[in-house]
């Protein structure tokens, strides 16, 4: 089990980790989800050639004036729908959901 915050109401998974083999390892992957299920914001977007840089990479910084964003995220899905159209899926991460 692994709980983020108290005050919010539970949310239990039960993911199926098969051939984690250490105690510490399934740690790490629950702290995982868990922040992944519950980021502070979460991104959908349709890009152009941008999409190209994003191939390969984990995370990304996405900045915005306007709405007053400027943060790391992390690509959960990257699709290239045509060439030079790409879907993008990611969340928000902060250092510490990676710290142990």
């Amino acid at each position: 089990t692994w709980v983020i915050t108290t005050e919010e109401r539970r949310k239990r998974d039960t993911p199926q980790l098969f051939m984690v083999n250490s105690h510490n390892q399934v740690s790490r992957i629950a702290k995982r989800l868990a922040r992944v299920a519950r980021p502070e914001r979460r991104l959908q977007a349709t890009l152009g050639l941008v999409g190209y840089e994003l191939i390969g990479e984990r995370f990304f910084r996405f900045q915005d004036p306007e709405l007053g964003i400027d943060q790391v995220f992390e690509v959960g899905r990257l699709i290239r729908e045509s060439a030079g159209s790409f879907t993008l899926e990611a969340v928000s991460v902060e250092a510490e959901d990676f710290a142990f």
